[in-house]
């Protein structure tokens, strides 16, 4: 089992060199994970059966989450660490019931089944040489090539950080450059006036039935942006960028040989001095800039470009908008206005902003499950993070491979794997977010602590995610019951 974890380690504060624009990295990869998911499904999906009416959730959600993640950068640029790590120094039960989470989500891969389909679509949009109801036709199968892309991305760089942050940026930039061609293509001017009353509403409308309970809500909320465990990612990004202290650790690389020597992952603790604070606060800016208007701009940008190009084509759109082939079914109507050629660009943005989130969390998932198994078991500390690597992706992939099969034959739908997912992340944030607040306002420097402002609107933003989980678990005891 596990040992205390050792006390964090004296050291100055590195200094900051270069600017903003030579460390441009986490903060993208953090747009790419967030685009698949929200952005390009559920906020989509629900904009054409309800139209703009809830714009204002999304939002709201993405606020909120941007003092998320300044909280989870704070810790890692002022220790090393990860935010994992933090989570587990306040209480190691966290990382039990965490690992216990984590493998339920590991047998809902949506994002690989939902690339897959799409990939599908778009090699075969005739239905492709086979029968109806071949296997060929199966989103399983074709979740094979998707998870060889992944691994040759992973796996080809020996620096697993320089492949993901090259491939999702490209990915980004396909995503805005394309949704900005087809917005201007299809949109007008009263389109885009909808879209503004939509964010403004007040008070704010929450409309649901029988299709999209309170749980799709919720659940929506929790990936508009980037939530749940997914947040915890950004800490192992800022580190192998070496922003802050992050600078005194080495970047994540492959050791399938066994020759990589084992690091202290001991973060470390500056002394509050004025050097120190200076060099600090510069680093802080960087966070900001990343976060703010790096991550939540573009965040923004996306998602309302994906909800207004549903909301022009799609709305209303009837029940039954939910299956595997939820892209193509875009595209195609797409296509009606478009053309075939704004049909298969967007198959492509689709494609593109799917494979960037499934890369981010195949990345972000192993370094987690390698963070928390040397936290949970002491055994497992022999093996260096980068020698457990391709283990965890051998162990993982045919649990979510099997379960994809299985939930597929039984009739399970994409939107059901989003739904339940995002359901279980934010519960899960409600307990990382406080937590690493809490580290931060007592092991942090006093330098280094989140200001009043900071702890207030991490605070409304917990309280925000908190109540929909409580009346979420409650809603479903009192199911049980009955």
């Amino acid at each position: 089992m596990a040992d205390p974890i050792p006390q964090l380690r004296q050291g100055d504060m590195p200094e900051m060199k270069g600017s903003f624009w030579h460390m441009v990295g986490p903060g993208a990869i953090m747009v790419g994970l967030a685009v698949g998911s929200g952005e390009l499904v559920l906020w989509p999906w629900i904009t054409a059966r309800f139209g703009l009416i809830m714009a204002w959730a999304p939002l709201l959600a993405v606020f909120f989450q941007c003092w998320f993640n300044i909280e989870i950068g704070r810790w890692a640029i002022a220790t090393g660490e990860s935010a994992m790590n933090g989570v587990a120094r306040a209480s190691m039960g966290f990382i039990y019931l965490f690992i216990f989470f984590l493998v339920i989500l590991t047998m809902l891969p949506g994002w690989g089944r939902l690339t897959a389909a799409t990939l599908r679509f778009l090699l075969f949009p005739e239905g492709g040489f086979w029968s109806e109801g071949s296997v060929w036709a199966t989103d399983w199968l074709w979740t094979l090539p998707v998870t060889v892309a992944v691994w040759l991305v992973l796996l080809g760089s020996k620096k697993i950080y320089s492949g993901v942050e090259r491939t999702v940026m490209v990915m980004v930039l396909i995503i805005i450059v394309g949704m900005v061609l087809v917005a201007v293509r299809i949109g007008t001017v009263e389109d885009v006036g909808r879209l503004g009353s939509g964010i403004f509403t007040f008070p704010p409308i929450i409309h649901l039935d029988n299709d999209f309970d309170f749980l799709r809500f919720f659940g929506a909320l929790v990936f508009a942006g980037n939530g749940g465990f997914g947040i915890l990612f950004y800490s192992y990004y800022l580190r192998d960028k070496g922003i802050g202290m992050g600078q005194r650790f080495p970047m994540l690389e492959v050791d399938m040989k066994g020759k990589e020597i084992q690091e202290d992952e001991t973060g470390y603790l500056y002394e509050d001095n004025p050097l120190n604070a200076q060099r600090f606060r510069a680093w802080k800016r960087y966070l900001n800039q990343d976060i703010i208007w790096l991550f939540g701009a573009t965040t923004v940008v996306t998602l309302f470009l994906f909800m207004f190009a549903s909301f022009v084509v799609l709305y209303p759109q009837p029940l039954g908008f939910g299956d595997s082939d939820l892209i193509w079914k875009l595209s195609s109507i797409l296509g009606s206005v478009m053309g075939t050629w704004g049909r298969y660009l967007f198959l492509i943005i689709g494609i593109a902003a799917l494979f960037s989130t499934i890369l981010a969390n195949t990345d972000g998932g192993v370094r987690m499950w390698t963070d928390m198994i040397h936290k949970a078991f002491k055994s497992s500390r022999k093996w260096t993070a980068g020698q457990m690597v391709v283990p965890i992706l051998f162990i993982t992939w045919p649990i979510g491979f099997f379960s994809l099969w299985f939930f597929e034959t039984q009739g399970v739908t994409v939107l059901d794997f989003f739904f339940i997912s995002a359901s279980i992340n934010g519960i899960v944030m409600t307990i990382i977010i406080p937590t690493i607040l809490y580290m931060n306002l007592k092991v942090l420097p006093r330098s280094a602590r989140p200001g009043p402002l900071s702890v207030t609107f991490t605070l409304m933003g917990t309280l925000f995610y908190a109540a929909f989980s409580v009346y979420l678990i409650w809603d479903k005891l009192v199911a049980l019951v009955a």
